[in-house]
Parts: C-alpha cells; structure tokens; sequence
C-alpha cells in the first residue's frame, strides 16, 4: 500500500482516510504498548519514542546494568525550557546526543537479539 512517489503529506492523508475511527483513536494514544494497523501494513509503534527528554524514559529502551558500554541516557530538560535558552546550537548539540544515544541503544539491541 505504500506509494512513496506521493508527497508525505498526500501519504499521510490516504493512509488515514483508510484507517477505521478505532484505528485511529488506537494509534493516537500512548497506552504503555506498541499499537500498529496490519491490514494497512503499519508495524507496531512505540509511543513516547519522540526523545523529548532523550532516549531516558522512552518504552522499549533496555538499559544493561552494569554493562560498562552504557548503563543509563541523558535526560534533558523539556523542549519549551531549553527553547528558552534562545540557542540554536544548544539544540542541534542536544538533538545529536539524543541521536546518537537512540542509535547506540537500537545497535545493542539489535546485535544481542532484543
């Protein structure tokens, strides 16, 4: 069902008028699980994965205790106070570290089976 020579927002708005209202009331909450449509092809999704504070508290993220490569991510504050700090530099630095710290938990995981 993917046609990926339509504009995002095109796809966006064919794949929602495809979807059900309880598909989308599914897919618009943060219940705590992974939510997904299989009939239209949409893997499951963990919501709260959006790093607002970073990868810390984001569900699906398995921190090692006590394995010396990382034990814990960086928390940052919420995006509405470090705007505040004016600095266009301070948030591309923290939206790199939140990158790196995501892909460096999705790599663990991917190579230890998780």
């Amino acid at each position: 069902m993917t046609n990926t020579s339509l504009a995002p927002l095109q796809r966006a708005t064919v794949l929602t008028s495809l979807m059900t209202l309880a598909e989308k009331i599914a897919v618009s909450g943060s219940s705590g699980g992974p939510v997904s449509v299989p009939r239209l092809g949409l893997p499951d999704y963990w919501w709260w994965n959006e790093a607002l504070h970073g990868v810390a508290s984001s569900p699906g993220v398995q921190f090692n205790p006590g394995h010396q490569a990382f034990n814990s991510a960086t928390s940052f504050p919420q995006p509405i106070l470090m705007s505040a700090a004016f600095d266009d530099q301070l948030i591309s630095d923290v939206a790199t570290v939140v990158s790196t710290e995501a892909r460096a938990f999705n790599n663990y995981a991917t190579v230890n089976g998780m």
